[in-house]
């Protein structure tokens, strides 16, 4: 498991298996031309517990912006080491 904070704050903790996640990478493939996996690879990426807690730590107004939570799991596999950045 590797644990680390983002750079708005976020603290997480992730399996670094996820860099050799077959269907995380077709997700994140599609992404372009399909949206709606950006919710999959988040759930995929922190699972159930984590996404609730990063939707409640970018939620400002009631709104929990769809850019943030982007950016901040884009991050998150960033730090999983050099083959994340790659993703």
């Amino acid at each position: 498991m590797t644990k680390g904070v983002t750079s708005n704050g976020f603290e997480f903790e992730v399996d670094e298996r996820l860099l050799d996640d077959m269907e995380l990478i077709d997700d994140i493939a599609e992404v372009e031309t399909d949206g709606t996996k950006v919710s999959k690879i988040v759930l995929t990426v922190l699972g159930k517990e984590q996404r609730k807690r990063l939707y409640d730590h970018i939620r400002k107004d009631g709104h929990v912006s769809a850019q943030e939570v982007i950016q901040t799991v884009f991050d998150i596999i960033g730090q999983l080491g050099p083959e994340g950045k790659n993703l």
